[in-house]
């Protein structure tokens, strides 16, 4: 009986003994399938490790089309600049809107790229008419900077950044409390311009005058201006006299419905020599509706708007329709797109306008211009205009001159206009541009 129990009580050491040894070898082996991982782990951040994030700086690829990039450049050296979006680990891309007051409000946006796939932060800065340069692009490095701050964070680098605050009443922000002008906003522009040759003089004289108050419910406009250009030639035959006048006069007045609608009335004057106009008056009421909401209109913009309105026109000459003056009910279409993203931007239009009275006098013009990043360090630039001409009610009777033709004093008979340009730009060598050398 007690041998019984002893060989049962061997026979569970003995399965116990096995039972230590197969959890040893379990371990064992676990241990030398995760090795190689281990392994790969550490040659893959030894790989990284090669580039940046041994001195723990971050690619950056600044994306503006009005900055100061050099200034950026030299102000923010905790990171390193890149010259394609494609490289970097963060792409800011920085996009502004005018503002009531002729300043301007920024969008800086900072896309995660890489290792910060799906990271973005978005911060804003606004500047003021008053405002000089360096003022605002001192403030754009101190935005850009403070949107950096999550990414370097989280680098070898961040140990060596500090924080300093300001307190308001040292003067770092301005306070804007009471606006004696009512957000008026007035410009006046004077010009005059000579350039001579022994046979040959040109004389030019542009002014204008605009004024303008927008707030958010209210968007009121008016400019006007005027153009004078002289040419002068002299040669064996005689002198040959050649000018142009044209002036204009302009009166928007503009109200926000909602996020996506607006409707308006607007005035306008016109004169020109070129186009047998005397002068020109149109009035018309237009609506307006923006498929995306208007604070996203630094982003992109979907709009369509129609006018609809009356147009009178008394000319110097007599028209080849034997008209010296005629009013004529009018409506136009607008269709336009706006896309400013990190992979370039687009601009198109589609205008439609027509004369009711006149079923066949219509003008359609399609222009489109866009700027594509199509690989790494490859851009592609194009724009193109192309217009239907079939409203020249406005031409005087009679051939042109040899003199209106080459001078271009009289605008000729045309069914269309077409205006195309393309490029494409390729950067290669260093991803590196954060060093800057002014010399010379």
């Amino acid at each position: 009986m007690d041998s019984s129990f002893l060989q049962i009580e061997r026979y569970f050491e003995i399965n116990k003994q096995v039972g230590k040894l197969l959890f040893f070898l379990c371990l064992l082996l676990q241990f030398l399938l995760m090795t190689p991982q281990i392994s790969l782990a550490q040659n893959s951040d030894s790989m990284l490790q090669t580039s940046d994030i041994v001195k723990g700086k971050i690619k950056v690829f600044l994306d503006c089309d009005d900055c100061d990039d050099e200034y950026l450049q030299e102000e923010i050296k905790f990171v390193d600049f890149v010259r394609d979006p494609q490289l970097a680990d963060v792409h800011i891309l920085i996009t502004y809107q005018n503002t009531a007051g002729t300043g301007r409000l920024y969008d800086i946006q900072f896309i995660g790229k890489n290792r910060f796939d799906g990271e973005e932060v978005i911060l804003h800065y606004k500047s003021y008419a008053a405002d000089t340069d360096d003022i605002i692009r001192e403030g754009v490095a101190r935005k850009i900077m403070l949107g950096l701050i999550p990414y370097v964070s989280k680098t070898e680098i961040a140990d060596k950044l500090r924080i300093k605050y300001k307190s308001t009443d040292e003067g770092i922000f301005t306070q804007y409390e009471s606006d004696p002008w009512d957000n008026w906003i007035f410009n006046i522009d004077l010009t005059g311009g000579l350039e001579a040759e022994e046979n040959q003089k040109e004389y030019t004289v542009k002014s204008g005058l605009k004024a303008k108050r927008v707030t958010e419910e209210w968007k009121l406009k008016a400019d006007c201006s005027y153009t004078f250009e002289e040419e002068i030639f002299d040669d064996d035959d005689g002198r040959v006299l050649s000018n142009k006048r044209e002036w204009e006069i302009n009166a928007d007045v503009v109200k926000s419905i909602s996020d996506h609608w607006s409707i308006g009335i607007f005035g306008e004057l016109h004169s020109s020599t070129y186009r047998n106009l005397k002068v020109r008056r149109d009035i018309d009421l237009g609506i307006e509706y923006n498929f995306f909401p208007w604070n996203e209109s630094n982003k992109w913009l979907l709009t369509l708007a129609y006018h609809n309105g009356i147009k009178n026109y008394n000319y110097f000459d007599e028209t080849i329709y034997s008209k010296l003056h005629e009013t004529l009910w009018f409506q136009s279409v607008d269709l336009g797109l706006e896309i400013i993203r990190e992979w370039g931007s687009t601009d198109c239009g589609l205008n439609f306008s027509h004369l009711i009275q006149l079923d066949n006098k219509y003008n359609l013009n399609a222009d489109i211009g866009m700027s594509l990043r199509v690989t790494q360090g490859l851009a592609l630039r194009f724009s193109l205009n192309a217009e239907s001409i079939h409203n020249q009610i406005y031409l005087p009777k009679g051939d042109a001159s040899w003199e209106e033709i080459l001078l271009k004093q009289r605008q000729l008979v045309t069914s269309y206009d077409i205006n195309f340009e393309i490029g494409v730009s390729y950067t290669f060598g260093s991803i590196y541009n954060s060093i800057i050398n002014r010399r010379f």
